[in-house]
């Protein structure tokens, strides 16, 4: 019973992090920096490719890997590092990287929380357990939602990157 809290907790708080800064970025990129619509897209682009590229290879190291746990903080600090370097940095190359590196680390965690799971709940509770996995994530997204049409919860457009900020740092 303990490993179910665990993992409870563990969707919970990924589902944020997954997802890195996805739509904000479009959104910062164009008014805080007056990027582009071509330049946002195609920066959206190559994270989106480089992640779609990871995914077998990330697969396969989860499963020959011995510290999943392990891998799961690298793959968070890898999108929380590459998110929190977005105002800091103002060339293409600079954020595309970011992005991409963040998208790649990513993918490492759909099969390291699958293989957390079996490990931990086995064979035969997979399934209920995964689809448990799931519910905590989307029950995540919905609270995130909620926090973004919250009155005030987007600051003015020169402090909309401190409110997203915030608002993960208070998930």
């Amino acid at each position: 019973m303990r490993y179910e809290h665990s993992l409870d907790a563990l969707n919970f708080f990924l589902a944020d992090v997954r997802q890195g800064l996805g739509p904000y970025l479009a959104i910062y990129l164009l008014t805080e920096r007056h990027w582009a619509q071509d330049q946002i897209g195609f920066v959206m682009t190559i994270a989106t490719v480089c992640g779609l590229m990871v995914q077998t290879p990330a697969g396969a190291l989860t499963d020959s890997s011995h510290a999943k746990r392990a891998s799961i903080v690298a793959a968070a600090l890898v999108v929380t590092g590459a998110s929190i370097l977005l105002p800091f940095v103002s060339s293409f190359v600079l954020v595309a990287g970011s992005q991409a590196a963040a998208d790649a680390a990513a993918a490492f965690f759909g099969p390291v929380i699958a293989a957390i799971t079996l490990g931990l709940m086995g064979p035969r509770a997979f399934t209920r357990r995964i689809g448990r996995n799931e519910s905590f994530k989307l029950v995540t997204r919905l609270r995130r939602r909620l926090l973004e049409f919250a009155p005030g919860s987007m600051g003015r457009s020169s402090s909309s990157i401190l409110s997203l900020l915030w608002l993960c740092y208070r998930s």
